[in-house]
């Protein structure tokens, strides 16, 4: 099979930041259009920022967390992602509310037109959701399970996450929070190697 264009981030190559209350990991960074990251928070740990993008999706993956604005506070549990229109020049927080547990999130970080921030039902095998800018497809999948993907937009650059387990994407090896970014994306073949593998699919 011929490969598609692409990028790959491998999560032993991805930018880090450690502290005492969080990890940081960028996935993949592309200046302008869009930031994924990959943030995990220790009991009551939290993750200050000030957003460099007008709109972020918080997707929490182990353990629910906490996004604090600085007049509103959103509680997100697992099952559930925050659409965030966070107010310029002002502080975001992202905080781990429990005494005893680390928490896991992905956050998206990108621009679009400015809505109302909500709370949204994640279900899964199969979810789909987009909004006017950003078209978002998770999906889990059972061991060896085949998937074909057409993206929404041929055009426009495809980012693969890799959530949980491990795939071959496009003749790829993607291993738990690698990420691939096809330039060009047509129909997308993938494979499960793991049973409960978790694929995210990203496309502005």
């Amino acid at each position: 099979m011929k490969q598609q264009p692409s990028i790959i981030y491998k999560r032993f190559l991805q930018k880090t930041e450690s502290t005492a209350t969080h990890q940081k990991r960028t996935i993949a960074e592309i200046q302008d259009e869009i930031c994924i990251v990959d943030l995990t928070l220790s009991p009551k740990g939290s993750w200050h920022f000030m957003p460099e993008f007008n709109t972020i999706l918080a997707i929490p993956l182990a353990g629910g967390i906490q996004v604090q604005e600085p007049e509103k506070m959103h509680t997100i549990p697992v099952g559930n992602f925050l659409e965030l229109y966070p107010t310029p020049e002002n502080h975001v927080a992202i905080t781990n509310p429990f005494a005893s547990e680390t928490v896991n999130c992905i956050l998206i970080h990108y621009n679009s037109a400015q809505g109302q921030s909500q709370l949204q039902t994640l279900e899964l095998p199969f979810f789909q959701w987009q909004n006017n800018s950003l078209h978002l497809t998770l999906r889990q999948f059972s061991n060896r399970e085949e998937f074909e993907f057409m993206p929404q937009k041929p055009n426009h650059p495809l980012w693969a996450i890799c959530l949980a387990g491990a795939f071959e994407f496009e003749n790829r090896l993607l291993e738990d929070r690698d990420g691939l970014q096809l330039i060009s994306p047509h129909l997308c073949e993938m494979e499960s190697l793991c049973e409960g593998s978790i694929l995210g699919l990203i496309q502005l």
